[in-house]
């Protein structure tokens, strides 16, 4: 088994979050007689090996998971898993629909469990690349609203001649304004080389456009940069990707930072919105450039309240750079851990608007078969020892230390100069001429 951590972002995003986890054991071979007396008449379908492994994750997810769960309620949701099984299917499709089942009682939009076939899409995202349409989604959005898309830059879904703006009124004949944005996701998503058909609604178009396209493997842009007025060096980050230690997006991040300064940037912007996260090493990588040795960057605490904190050994490079940072409610998990961090320290001054407070972090295992467990296990913690987890205190995010209204127009002019796509419309940017001041 290997185990990492996720952070599960919105949308179906993943995001990762590497943490040590807690110790594993081995898998159970065959279920205990406990075990199958309790177990609904349903699951008797599985074999012994297979109700083992089950047993064996529900003793995991009981043991670690963030709030307490009994095993009752984890084998009524595998038998809801198994009812929603019609037809011919194979007793591996029959435990993956029990296991998603279990997991999905835990109302946890965050923890997830994926069947083997699904798990090369985790790798994907988690090195930047993805299988996918490539079209942006937007995270507000609430079901019933229009679902208005645009394409990454050198996306299938851009090759295909979706244009920024689009409303996506089907999927495969399928109505999708009364999804929820994640069931549109997943409506989306599917394995590569295959196909979909898109309905779609395009302004000034006489009537609706119908649109094929392939699902291909692409790697997105993440990160760009420019100099602005007074000498200010800007740097837009979309996620934080962790490919290996010389690739990811705080090498990237910092190279752009280095140009600049060599350019003559004397202070620097880095503007975080609509970040929805990303590998917590890229985010430990950027936030200890900043920060001086001993300075926390993140506390981590466990279901027991057994607490850890983390901090750089030694000074970053960067300590002495004054920076600011722009924010929005579409900054999520990692990007909140990173804004926290330097805002705490004193290190930055961060304008915009609350962010989203994602303030949980998932542990990733992966078993025998190649399915994977993604479960809540840890909540993070800001240097001052606050929780940004809006689920539990209602209000949750970071607050900036300048409050102001965002143009959300000016932000997907961003989003659009970061994929290369035209910008039809200039428009004033509050947050960043506040941050210029």
């Amino acid at each position: 088994m290997i185990p990492a951590f996720l952070c599960l972002g919105l949308s179906g995003a993943l995001w990762a979050q590497v943490f040590p986890v807690p110790p594993l054991v081995p898998e159970i071979e065959q279920s205990t007689q406990t075990f199958q007396r309790d177990m609904p008449a349903e699951l008797r379908a599985l074999s012994s090996q297979q109700l083992g492994s089950m047993e064996y994750v529900f003793s995991y997810i009981q043991k670690h998971y963030i709030e307490p769960v009994k095993q009752e309620q984890l084998l009524q949701g595998a038998r809801k898993g198994l009812a929603g099984k019609v037809g011919p299917f194979s007793r591996e499709q029959l435990y993956y629909g029990a296991m998603s089942g279990a997991v999905d009682t835990l109302h946890d939009a965050h923890s997830q469990y994926f069947p083997p076939e699904d798990t090369q899409v985790l790798e994907d995202v988690l090195h930047g690349s993805q299988v996918g349409l490539g079209l942006t989604l937007p995270r507000g959005r609430q079901a019933g609203e229009p679902l208005i898309v645009f394409p990454q830059s050198g996306s299938p879904a851009e090759k295909a001649g979706i244009k920024f703006g689009d409303e996506v009124l089907e999927v495969d004949g399928v109505a999708v304004r009364a999804m929820t944005t994640a069931e549109c996701d997943a409506k989306l998503s599917g394995p590569e080389n295959s196909s979909v058909v898109l309905t779609i609604l395009r302004e000034n178009a006489p009537a609706a456009l119908t649109i094929y396209v392939s699902r291909e493997k692409f790697e997105g842009p993440n990160v760009f940069s420019r100099m602005l007025r007074g000498k200010k060096g800007y740097v837009y980050l979309n996620s934080f990707r962790w490919e290996d230690s010389s690739h990811n997006t705080a090498v990237e991040v910092l190279m752009h930072i280095y140009a600049l300064q060599q350019a003559g940037a004397s202070g620097f912007i880095l503007d975080l919105r609509h970040n929805g996260g990303g590998d917590i090493r890229a985010v430990q990588v950027l936030a200890s450039a900043f920060l001086k040795r001993g300075e926390v960057w993140v506390g981590l605490k466990d279901r027991q309240g057994r607490q850890s904190v983390l901090s750089p050994p030694e000074d970053g490079m960067f300590v002495d750079l004054p920076v600011r940072i722009l924010v929005d409610s579409e900054s999520a998990s990692g990007s909140e851990i990173f804004t926290a961090a330097l805002q705490e320290n004193h290190r930055a001054k961060v304008y915009g608007e609350r962010t989203y407070g994602k303030g949980s972090a998932q542990s990733l295992i992966t078993f025998k078969d190649d399915s994977v467990l993604a479960l809540t296990i840890h909540r993070w913690y800001t240097p001052s020892g606050r929780s940004i987890d809006g689920e539990r205190d209602g209000t949750g995010g970071v607050l900036p230390d300048v409050l102001k209204a965002g143009q959300p127009k000016a932000v997907v002019n961003i989003l659009l100069e970061l994929n290369q796509l035209p910008i039809e419309e200039p428009l004033p940017d509050p947050v960043l001429e506040e941050a210029l001041k």
